[in-house]
């Protein structure tokens, strides 16, 4: 015990430097708790966006006994010299990227590492991953998915087996969305009128923002068609072995055929013909009608930690952003 003890206090970080984008790549690609949104496309979505003015990069650090992460990030600059760091962009999760699961000394390295060198920092740490942070809780909704699909069917509740049955009989059929015409119409026909089942993290998304996901390797849009009318759709964010169901919703007129019923249903299956090991739901916005929608599915509410720290600097570039912020409202 002593020797295990001793071994565990000799750890130490004992390199840190900027990782290549085929690193960048490399880890992602293989690391068992990867969500999309760890991923160097999603980075560079937003980097474009705002033309160049938010910057990526991914660091890797060695630890003395030869293990390895990368910590990929996104930041932007204040007063040339300022940065803000994001580990989550766009609300989203951000966690550490390894190949073989680290063990507990090596995250509190890590994460000891990103809370001194990160002055200013927002990070919504992926669920998908353990951390020794102790800091107030988020929820989402996250569905282990079997490789068999009928395992994952048989334990959805009977009502929504039922409802999948009866998208089946009204005819619902399940499209990909490749045209700009049909993501325009997703954004302002069904995004813009999202349903009760829509999903808190796609809020005040513009229709630029939207589009920027277009024709992306890992953003595939999925839409509903009944009698030939698109009724439902859902923007989801694909990694090696996770899928995020990110913008979800219908037209509420058509709820009598069960499209998000069908849609879910569908993106299940697939998941489970293609090897996928969870789907994340996202949060329940503290709507039990969410929560049981969702649950019907055999979801189970997931924790995960958001953090938010400011430096001295940080926090005063905060509060002039705020009143900026106000004065324009007020104008």
């Amino acid at each position: 015990m002593e020797k295990k003890n001793s071994s565990l206090k000799s750890l130490q970080i004992e390199k840190v430097s900027i990782a290549q984008n085929s690193e960048w790549d490399f880890y992602w690609n293989n690391c068992p708790t990867a969500t999309y949104f760890e991923s160097r496309e999603w980075a560079t979505i937003w980097s474009e966006y705002l033309n160049g003015k938010l910057y990526y990069e991914a660091r890797k650090v060695r630890f003395t006994d030869g293990f390895e992460v990368l910590i990929p990030y996104s930041f932007t600059k204040v007063l040339k010299y300022i940065k803000f760091y994001l580990l989550s962009c766009r609300s989203s999760y951000g966690g550490i990227l390894f190949l073989s699961t680290p063990k507990d000394s090596h995250l509190e390295l890590v994460h000891n590492y990103i809370l001194k060198h990160f002055h200013n920092l927002e990070w919504n740490i992926s669920p998908f991953q353990n951390t020794l942070l102790n800091l107030p809780l988020q929820q989402t909704n996250i569905l282990i998915i079997s490789n068999r699909f009928d395992e994952n069917f048989n334990s959805f509740s009977k009502k929504h087996r039922k409802s999948y049955r009866r998208s089946l009989r009204e005819g619902c059929s399940l499209h990909e969305g490749k045209n700009i015409s049909e993501w325009q119409y997703f954004y302002h026909v069904i995004y813009k009128n999202i349903s009760d089942h829509s999903n808190y993290q796609t809020q005040l998304l513009s229709e630029s923002e939207v589009l920027s996901m277009r024709n992306k390797k890992g953003i595939r849009l999925w839409l509903v068609k009944y009698k030939d009318k698109i009724v439902a759709g859902a923007i989801c964010l694909y990694s090696p072995t996770i899928l995020q169901l990110w913008i979800g919703g219908h037209i509420k007129q058509f709820q009598s055929q069960r499209p998000m019923n069908y849609l879910c249903t569908e993106l299940i299956k697939k998941a489970a013909d293609n090897d996928y090991k969870f789907i994340d739901f996202g949060s329940s916005l503290n709507s039990n009608g969410i929560l049981k929608f969702k649950e019907g599915f055999g979801t189970k509410e997931v924790s995960y930690i958001k953090l938010k720290q400011r430096d001295f600097l940080g926090n005063c570039i905060d509060i002039i952003s705020g009143w900026k912020k106000r004065l324009r409202l007020n104008a």
